[in-house]
């Protein structure tokens, strides 16, 4: 199985999230800034809400997305409160026609991150660790 971790993160927690996963595949987690050279079988892609909206860059990377280099997009997120952040991955990636897989990764940060209110992110606690590091190993088991 051939993985690739991409992520677009304000605040540093999307990043952390994308870190954790990357390591228990065994691959690097990489920004949005860097393009998908080779066919994937899992492209796990996040993001955070950003006025209740996915970053415009985000929504045109995943619109830019090559669909016959991707097998599968798997959606993870972080977010104060809304797990609308999967819906918002999903609905992008429904209109530009890659599959989606059905499971996801959702991790509620309350305001960390929140930089606009000048609160650092990117530390995950243990439980979100241990969340997203079993999450992870679901696709390597």
């Amino acid at each position: 199985m051939k993985f690739s971790v991409k992520y677009y993160s304000r605040g540093g927690n999307t990043r952390a999230v994308a870190e954790v996963i990357a390591e228990t595949l065994g691959v690097k987690a990489e920004s949005i800034d860097t393009p998908i050279d080779e066919n994937v079988d899992f492209l796990f892609i996040g993001g955070g809400l950003f006025m209740g909206q996915l970053d415009e860059k985000l929504t045109d990377y995943i619109m830019n997305i090559s669909p016959e280099k991707i097998g599968n997009i798997v959606p993870f997120g972080t977010s104060g409160g809304q797990k609308k952040v999967i819906d918002k991955i999903k609905e992008c990636a429904t209109k530009k026609g890659v599959k989606i897989d059905e499971r996801d990764l959702y991790i509620q940060m309350g305001i960390k991150g929140h930089t606009w209110l000048g609160l650092k992110g990117g530390k995950l606690n243990t439980k979100q660790i241990n969340k997203t590091k079993e999450f992870a190993t679901g696709f390597i088991a």
